[in-house]
Order: structure tokens, then C-alpha cells, then sequence
């Protein structure tokens, strides 16, 4: 949600934020955005450093290249940066390669990037493995596969891959400077995304797991082995999508064992029977108890939490209210006008001049025409074509709450705990 005011460009026009956009089957519409100030200080050396690695991983010798180590390394400033890159216009920057749009976006003087291709092999966060290596030199593996579906040869896995650039953005600065008739905008992301590009994929039999190094499983830090998932990318009706594609495997080939034996090289699946019972009995888990989060104002923390006073009943109301979601949680909020809630707080002392009272009362103008015109129902992302079907996810009902009432407008839940089923509670920050 990009906060505007009468001025031109520049930062005096608005200050950019990371929005997060939801689409789902009960809610649609920005659900969350990061504060300028979250990014505003390191988002410049952050891209610059993205760049080089995505556009520059074996060439750094290029001139471009060699101008974004030197901005990296602190030798040279955002404005000799910009005089060295090749400017096509005053807000982009020409193609290095094929693979990246680059520019100097939103009229804000922030350097991004789009991507035009994106690495779709790494879909999980890296799981335990165990090896047992028997008195005969046999060696076994236990993993724990992924639950992929596999009864349909080709299933839709993703659909629509796209990045968006300053197109976008710039595109939003405009829509909310019609605050007080955001209904007359063209507030969606239509024809703003970039389609991403299908380059190059393993086109060979769908192999399900790789071994990297065996004597790796001795560290929990290296990764000793990939589960293959059959992707296949595709271009249908203008859309990139991603398919799960078992191609000609058979039904009983397809997925992974849990137990393998290492046989030249090579994981062969077995069943348990033939492992050594002491492989069978190793497993991993998640922390056995989850960590409730206690309330700032409790005296046992160390936080402070001045912000969290409600004394002023124009910006905050000090009922309190629960509600629990489809796990037990149980989660304890109060309502606050959207200009008032705790972060602001803080911004005001912080950025006195960005963050200033006039400027929040501004943005929660913005917010009150979002609330009272788009509703919760509004839907900015584009849905795909390619799908005679497309049957969207639920949000948790319970995270969904209604204003009481006369605040249905610019006014916001602010958690105040979060207690779960069989929560520990966190009494101390790290």
C-alpha cells in the first residue's frame, strides 16, 4: 500500500511498501505490507547484490557488473550507480541479458529487478535423512518422502508464474491518489505481470533420488541427497504453468521408498525388512512443544510496550476480544484505527518527517475508502485462463474477524497473544 500525497515524483510523492495480495475462496484482497523503513535502508545493496548473482555468476569482469561490486562494497553511491548503468529512459535501465529487466523503479530512485526465468527445482525446506552402514559393508538410507500426488499421470502443480515490475507499482501510486473514488480506478493487476519464460527442463526419465555425498549424513548442516519431483513447465494460452508430470512411469514407480540400499553408487528402494532394525527406529520430528507468544504488556518480558496502551478511545478500543482458529489457537486482539496501531507508534518518534501526523492521516484516509469500497471481496490478482476448473483454498475462519460496530472503516485487529494448544510460553526475546 503505497502512501501518496499531492506531490510529484520522488519520495516526496509516496513511499513504496512490500504488499502481500491474497486470493482465496472467503477473502481476497491486500492482507499485509511491510513499512518502507522495513526495506528502505538495505534494498538497494540487497538488488544489487540479486543482480549480480542471477545476471552475473561467471562474468564479473563485465563493466556493469564491475559497477554493481563496486556499489556493493560501499566505493561508489546510488547516484554514480545509476550514471554508470545504461539508461533507456529516467526510470529503466536496458537488458543486460534475456534474463532480467532492470530498473530504477517508481519514480522512488530504488533499484529493482524483474525476472524474467526462475529456478522451480526447490520446493521444500531441507528434511533429516539417516544412513546405517552394516558390519558387511552394506549401506542403507532412510528419508522421508514428500506426499505428491501421483494417481493422475499430469496434475496442475502451479499456475500463471509471473513477476510484476514498476509497471505495477507506478500503476497503484495512481490508483491511490483517487482515494476518495478508488471504485473509478482500475485497481487489479490485469495485463501488469510479466510472464515468466520456459528456458530449459530435464527431459529425461523422472529419476526420484540423487545421493550427493554419503559421508555428508554425518553433518546436519550438508545436503546429502535430493528427492526429484517431475515438474514440467509449459506455455498454454499466453500463461507459464507448472505441471506434476510422472510422464510413463508406471503407478507402482512412481513416488519414493522410505528406505534405499546404496548399490554402486546407485539408491535402490527396499522394504523394511531388509533394513537393520536400528535404521527402522530413527526418525525426526518438530519441537515437541510450540511457543505461545505472551503479551508485550506482561511484566515478566523485557519488551517494551508503551505502544500497546489504549487510552485514546478515537484511536484504539480497549475491549478485548478472542477468537480461535481451526488448530486451537487462541488469539487475543483489540481494534485500532489503522493510523494508530503499535508500529506507528514507533515510526513517529523514528521518522518523525516521513511519519508525520498529517502524512498517517493521509494513509488512513486510503485505508478507510479500501475498507468501505473494496470490502474484503476485492480481487487484484489475475486468475488463470488455462484451468476449466480453478477451485480456490480456504482461509482459516477464524483469522477472519468483523469490526464492531461504527468501525468497520480504517480500523484494524492488532494481536495482543497468541496462546496455542500445548504452547509453551515465551517469556524473553533472543
Amino acid at each position: 500500500m503505497t502512501r501518496v500525497d499531492d506531490q510529484g515524483g520522488g519520495l516526496d510523492g509516496g513511499l513504496m511498501t512490500w504488499t502481500f495480495v491474497i486470493d482465496s475462496a472467503n477473502c481476497s484482497g491486500p492482507l499485509v505490507a511491510y513499512v518502507p523503513e522495513h526495506w528502505s535502508l538495505r534494498i538497494d545493496r540487497w538488488n544489487a547484490m540479486e543482480i549480480l548473482y542471477d545476471v552475473y555468476p561467471e562474468d564479473l569482469s563485465d563493466p556493469i557488473a564491475m559497477a554493481f561490486i563496486a556499489y556493493v562494497n560501499g566505493e561508489v553511491s546510488t547516484e554514480d550507480l545509476q550514471r554508470q548503468l545504461p539508461m533507456k529512459t529516467g526510470t529503466e535501465v536496458q537488458p543486460a541479458t534475456e534474463s532480467l529487466d532492470l530498473r530504477i523503479g517508481c519514480d522512488l530512485r530504488t533499484l529493482s529487478a524483474t525476472p524474467r526465468h526462475a529456478n522451480t527445482s526447490r520446493l521444500v525446506s531441507s528434511i533429516a535423512s539417516f544412513t546405517v552402514e552394516e558390519s558387511g559393508g552394506r549401506t542403507f538410507l532412510k528419508v522421508f518422502p514428500p506426499q505428491i500426488p501421483s494417481a493422475a499421470d499430469r496434475k496442475p502443480f502451479v499456475r500463471k508464474v509471473q513477476s510484476f515490475d514498476v509497471d505495477l507499482c507506478n500503476n497503484f501510486v495512481d490508483t491511490f491518489q483517487m482515494a476518495e473514488n478508488l471504485s473509478a480506478s482500475v485497481a487489479d493487476f490485469e495485463g501488469l505481470g510479466n510472464p515468466l519464460q520456459v528456458e530449459r527442463w530435464g527431459e529425461g526419465p523422472w529419476a526420484g533420488i540423487e545421493v550427493i555425498d554419503l559421508e555428508s549424513f554425518d553433518s546436519p548442516d550438508e545436503v546429502n541427497l535430493m528427492l526429484r519431483v517431475p515438474l514440467t513447465p509449459c506455455n498454454e494460452r499466453g500463461e507459464t504453468n507448472i505441471d506434476l508430470n510422472w510422464g510413463r512411469a508406471q503407478p507402482d514407480e512412481r513416488g519414493w521408498s522410505t528406505y534405499y540400499e546404496m548399490i554402486e553408487g546407485v539408491p535402490r528402494p527396499v522394504s523394511s525388512t531388509e533394513v537393520p532394525a536400528e535404521l527402522i527406529r530413527l526418525e525426526y520430528g518438530t519441537r515437541p512443544n510450540t511457543t505461545s507468544i505472551m503479551r508485550n504488556k506482561d511484566p515478566t518480558t523485557v519488551e517494551d510496550s508503551s505502544c500497546y496502551t489504549c487510552d485514546d478511545p478515537t484511536g484504539c478500543d480497549d475491549t478485548e476480544n478472542e477468537t480461535v482458529t481451526d488448530d486451537g489457537s487462541r488469539i487475543t486482539y483489540r481494534w485500532n484505527r489503522f493510523a494508530d496501531q503499535p508500529v506507528f507508534d514507533h515510526l513517529r518518534s523514528d521518522y518523525p518527517d516521513v511519519s508525520s501526523d498529517p502524512a498517517l492521516e493521509d494513509l488512513g484516509t486510503i485505508i478507510e475508502a479500501m475498507h468501505s469500497e473494496w470490502g474484503s471481496r476485492h480481487q487484484l490478482l489475475e486468475r488463470p485462463t488455462g484451468t476449466d476448473a480453478l477451485h480456490l483454498a480456504e482461509i482459516d475462519h477464524g483469522l477472519l474477524v468483523d469490526p464492531p460496530l461504527a468501525k468497520e472503516n480504517g480500523w484494524v485487529p492488532i494481536a495482543l497473544e497468541v496462546e496455542l494448544p500445548d504452547g509453551i510460553w515465551e517469556t524473553h526475546s533472543e
